[in-house]
């Protein structure tokens, strides 16, 4: 293992740095005719790496809920799923209110 000697080395002289892993949680997904998604909707820490997962999900989570939503005005009913279904798709993301 290359890195092996790199972090004992780093470990015996106590030159470890740590980072909190946060996420931002926006207080709503969805307002109106608005919904958040991808990077908006989560800002993922770049230390997780789950930036294009979760934005691909979001689509996914958008694109179920508007599927059936022919025109303008059913879509902010429609929407009001898409926070239902993103939990569905994505059980481990923090929750928005």
């Amino acid at each position: 293992m290359p890195w092996s000697h790199a972090v004992i080395d780093c470990v015996e002289r106590r030159a470890v740095t740590g980072t909190p892993i946060a996420e931002y949680v926006p207080e709503r997904l969805v307002n109106d005719r608005l919904a958040l998604v991808g990077d908006a909707a989560h800002v993922p820490t770049p230390m997780t790496g789950n930036g294009f997962s979760a934005s691909f999900k979001d689509a996914l989570a958008l694109a179920e809920c508007l599927i059936d939503a022919s025109t303008i005005r059913a879509y902010v009913p429609a929407l009001l799923g898409y926070p239902i279904t993103l939990d569905r798709l994505l059980p481990g993301l923090p929750k928005s209110i």
